[in-house]
């Protein structure tokens, strides 16, 4: 037998009796690794989409989608099919969680699933995503083929929906020394709530004047993610003209420095029943996006606040941060910095890709 091919099998052999670690595979995108990505990013993306809806009249969000069919084709592509199946997993009335069943084929596959598990918000996960796995679930196969299971908890709370309100239900902000209406539409912000840290934001107050022309009305009804704190309610029984407040604070999280939701308040008019006027009539109703995020410098009270357009869209309300200070906001909402991006793009721009999760996509358009 010639010496080569001698050679070439013995380093075959030595090869396979070596133990294999996933660092010293290969670091090319592994194909598997694109296709669990993708099928996550596909199902996120289209619940994100699903949950910014609101049914007709009742400005309510959609219920949490539990099959595929409540998810595609309306919201999005639907994923392909391939060595990656998924289901979803109602846990309440606002979170349900994605289950994805991969199928290992061999130690490429493997390394992939790792990748994929590293590159986005999965986790590993035991038979039928019952719960998070240990890091055994991270070891590499005995024999092939295997099904792995990764899992993610996607919450229709975090998803910035639309502000939207009933007609004759005027809605406004009240500054510090101004009162400012708040501007319906889909991609709009109403306020940024700063917290320096883990302490709660100054308070932001809405205004609210009944101008249906129907009659007294009283809030019945008000919800806002955990991180949104209700104080100051002054809204008793609004007759036609006359005009309430209600306080609100951001409340942060630890290990989520920005987050964003929305905020629901229920009217109703008031009509005579057989133990006097009750709030029991017709429905006027406003939800008000919110985002929270959390700042590495104090933030007072009577922090004033502008809306900045930024490029293409005139829909995003920019803080007004000092020029000394916009970095290290930008980085305590998670946008890390380049150096010298400052002295190319605008701190607006900067701030809406970073509160509409375009910040990579910004970085890369611009070398960075």
């Amino acid at each position: 037998m010639k010496r080569w091919l001698v050679l070439a099998l013995l380093a075959t052999t030595l090869a396979q009796a070596a133990p294999v670690h996933a660092s010293a595979l290969p670091s090319a995108q592994n194909p598997l690794q694109v296709q669990v990505q993708r099928l996550a990013d596909d199902v996120a993306n289209a619940f994100a989409r699903r949950s910014a809806t609101f049914t007709p009249v009742r400005f309510e969000q959609l219920p949490v989608p539990t099959t595929a069919a409540d998810l595609f084709p309306q919201y999005g592509f639907a994923p392909r099919a391939g060595q990656v199946g998924w289901q979803l997993q109602p846990l309440d009335e606002d979170r349900v969680r994605l289950c994805l069943a991969v199928t290992l084929r061999s130690t490429a596959d493997w390394q992939g699933y790792l990748k994929a598990l590293d590159a986005t918000a999965l986790e590993a996960a035991t038979t039928d995503c019952a719960t998070t796995a240990g890091a055994g679930a991270r070891a590499m196969p005995e024999d092939y083929p295997e099904v792995r299971f990764a899992q993610r908890t996607l919450d229709r709370r975090r998803v910035p929906t639309p502000i939207v309100r009933d007609e004759g239900l005027t809605v406004e902000k009240v500054e510090v020394s101004q009162v400012q209406a708040i501007t319906t539409g889909r991609t709009r912000i109403a306020k940024v709530l700063q917290a320096y840290g883990l302490t709660p934001s100054p308070r932001m107050r809405l205004k609210f004047t009944n101008n249906t022309l129907a009659g007294p009305i009283q809030v019945t009804g008000a919800y806002a993610p955990p991180w949104v704190a209700f104080e100051g309610n002054t809204c008793s029984v609004l007759a036609l003209g006359e005009s309430c407040t209600m306080d609100l604070r951001y409340v942060p999280e630890p290990q989520v420095p920005m987050t964003a939701g929305r905020a629901w308040l229920e009217f109703r008019l008031f009509q005579n029943s057989p133990t006097g006027p009750a709030p029991t009539g017709e429905r006027f109703e406003a939800s008000i996006t919110l985002l929270g995020m959390q700042t590495r410098n104090p933030v007072e009270e009577t922090l004033p606040e502008a809306p900045v357009e930024a490029p293409g869209t005139g829909e995003t309300t920019v803080p007004s941060i000092p020029p000394g200070q916009q970095e290290d906001a930008l980085e305590g909402a998670g946008c890390r910095v380049p150096p010298g991006i400052r002295k190319k793009v605008p701190f607006a721009t900067l701030w809406w890709a970073c509160a509409t999760n375009q910040w990579g996509l910004l970085l890369k358009n611009l070398g960075f």
